[in-house]
């Protein structure tokens, strides 16, 4: 299949289903398939990601009996020990009382898990690695209603292109980045991993001062927070709430990089690249802003968020609401 003829085809389905918001991705090195599942299509983004999805298998589907509502999550990196922390609070909906929560986890080391309403109701955890679970048990029934999951936990910084990784570039420098599609958003923070599952997402992050750090939403609150074991000074980033969309969309990328920017209409747009190398992002910058009121005006919808972000990731290519990763 030509490429020109999946530009068609993506964007009759992205008409047909009135998505709200656009996101472009190009790509090198990639992997045709003869099939159009190689484009993958998310609420409120669209992008080119060519990819196979052999040697993922699908987990099983979990209980709709609690529904996630809003995730509150915080993490922190460690670069030195290929290590983050993570807490994270989750507003959920449960349908029928229940003494059991089950949530997607994969790789991480959980240290407390309660309901906020109940500061007693301590969870004994059980995890199963094949079925990439975590199973809550609470000594007396949840009832039916809303409630808030806290949740401390681990996991590990990969270096293989999923889930939360470092990327090498130039002469020993990192960045790192999430890479959460299709169902590996359970490798960074426990949630319901499901594309129907969506909810709104919160996220900060604890980061040296001196990165650039670039999520789905403009920042909403940056502090100071200390120095790291080696004298590094961090600083905490507070993005705005995002709206509801899949677990997989949610997008961190931080490191030494720079951007060009511009303005379509309301639009902030920006293409991010390793430092030292922002002009090369001129052109792509100049395309994003002829492209997205044409868009604009060919679908009848208007981008709908504040802004659009480009970011050039060595190795990697994928698409997330309001901020895309290319290679």
């Amino acid at each position: 299949m030509s490429l020109s003829t999946c530009v068609y085809r993506l964007f009759t389905f992205i008409a047909s289903r009135k998505l709200p918001y656009i996101t472009i991705v190009a790509l090198r090195d990639v992997k045709f398939l003869p099939l159009w599942r190689t484009c993958l299509i998310c609420t409120g983004v669209v992008a080119f990601h060519f990819c196979t999805i052999d040697g993922q298998a699908a987990s099983a589907e979990l209980s709709k009996n609690i529904v996630p509502v809003a995730y509150r999550i915080a993490l922190t990196p460690d670069a030195a020990t290929a290590r983050f922390t993570g807490t994270e609070e989750v507003d959920v909906e449960v349908k029928q009382p229940t003494d059991t929560v089950v949530v997607n986890a994969a790789g991480l080391a959980f240290s407390m898990a309660h309901f906020t309403d109940d500061s007693k109701s301590q969870a004994t955890i059980s995890l199963d690695e094949k079925a990439e679970t975590a199973s809550l048990h609470f000594s007396q029934p949840l009832s039916a209603g809303s409630h808030t999951l806290a949740l401390s936990y681990s996991g590990s910084i990969g270096t293989g292109g999923s889930g939360l990784f470092s990327v090498e570039y130039d002469t020993g420098l990192h960045m790192v980045v999430t890479q959460l599609e299709f169902n590996l958003a359970r490798r960074v923070f426990p949630c319901w991993d499901e594309p129907s599952a969506k909810a709104t997402f919160t996220l900060s992050a604890t980061l040296p001062a001196n990165d650039a750090v670039i999520s789905n939403t403009p920042v909403a609150v940056e502090s100071a927070a200390g120095t790291d074991a080696s004298g590094v000074p961090l600083k905490r980033i507070t993005f705005a709430t995002t709206p509801r969309m899949s677990p997989y969309l949610l997008v961190l990328v931080a490191g030494k990089l720079q951007s060009v920017r511009g303005q379509a209409g309301k639009v902030d747009v920006g293409v991010w690249t390793t430092a030292g190398r922002v002009q090369q992002g001129n052109a792509a910058l100049a395309t994003a802003l002829q492209l997205l009121p044409l868009y604009d005006r060919y679908f009848g919808i208007e981008y709908s968020l504040p802004k659009l972000d480009m970011i050039a990731v060595p190795h990697l290519g994928s698409e997330n609401s309001a901020s895309h990763e290319t290679r």
